[in-house]
């Protein structure tokens, strides 16, 4: 039996705004041949914060834009090809409408000769204007900077800009950050709410930045004892393709619901780390204390060195 092609008429619910972002940071593909410098626990800071948004109006291509040093993921959503008889041409067109994108900038050190930091990091949604370049918006300027949305992409875009408004970076200091961000995943046959976990490392003596990215079950969970997937070593400069499994069930009168549409996969990385027992347990903290969020980064460090 063919399935019922669903069609939304009115504003798209949560669900497509949440596939917007289902891979809300880059990496050399070069072999370490040590561990750079892990912080003290005195310089890691805990406070939970938002994450900073990318000024609207910039330009967004395979590569860092000017005022950044790195591109550190830049991600495509389209509901997978399996999935298009699920749903109306529409739905699919506005499931792909926006690109997500999280920079970064490594900076030297002052004084002079002091090594390298993370300075700042950023995240912001975007769409393809005139068909030639990829630009950040936001509700504000999209107007000013030659978008001129209609009704349903501005409920879009102003969906999105909430659901940016999620992200949480968890722990910081000056080499390091761990950026949480809420998603829905295929896990086994079904959708399910998951916490995508990024750790971006800076290596203080060369600059170079690395991104590990691992699962967590949903957020509210109270207690998880490991990840749900190995971490992701992300290549730099990643583009993603993300592809989008749409579940009919969780629609109502052709409106989504939280968990109608969800990633197939999550980006994949130039190697796959097995986490050991002895970081587990950290990895999967929703809370970190500055001792063990430091113990994180110096385990991680060691283990991109030397893989189990």
């Amino acid at each position: 039996m063919t399935p019922p092609r669903i069609s939304i008429a009115r504003p798209l619910g949560r669900a497509v705004l949440t596939a917007l972002f289902l891979f809300l940071p880059a990496c050399s593909s070069d072999p370490l041949s040590e561990p750079a410098s892990s912080a003290d626990a005195g310089e890691v800071d805990v406070t939970l914060r938002h994450v900073a948004l990318i000024e609207p109006g910039t330009v967004i291509g395979n590569k860092a834009p000017r005022g950044w040093s790195n591109l550190v993921l830049k991600s495509h959503p389209r509901v997978a090809p399996e999935s298009k008889d699920k749903v109306s041409a529409s739905t699919a067109k506005y499931a792909g409408f926006l690109f997500t994108a999280i920079l970064a900038d490594v900076q030297p050190a002052q004084p002079a000769g002091g090594g390298f930091l993370l300075s700042n990091f950023a995240v912001g949604v975007g769409t393809r204007l005139n068909g030639l370049q990829d630009v950040v918006l936001s509700s504000d300027t999209q107007e000013r900077l030659g978008a001129k949305l209609g009704f349903l992409e501005k409920q879009i875009l102003s969906g999105g800009e909430k659901q940016l408004g999620q992200m949480r970076c968890v722990a910081r200091s000056r080499s390091m950050a761990i950026l949480d961000t809420p998603s829905v995943m295929v896990v086994g046959d079904k959708h399910q709410k998951v916490t995508l976990r990024y750790m971006l490392l800076v290596d203080p003596r060369s600059g170079r930045l690395d991104t590990l990215l691992w699962a967590l079950e949903d957020a509210e969970r109270a207690e998880q004892t490991e990840p749900l997937t190995p971490a992701q070593w992300l290549a730099p400069d990643k583009i993603v393709d993300c592809q989008l499994h749409v579940d009919p069930k969780e629609f109502t009168f052709g409106i989504p619901s939280s968990l109608a549409f969800a990633m197939i996969e999550m980006p994949q990385g130039q190697r796959v780390l097995q986490f050991p027992k002895q970081l587990k347990t950290t990895a999967a903290a929703l809370k970190f204390t500055a001792e063990a969020a430091a113990a994180l980064e110096t385990g991680l460090r060691q283990l991109m060195v030397n893989p189990k």
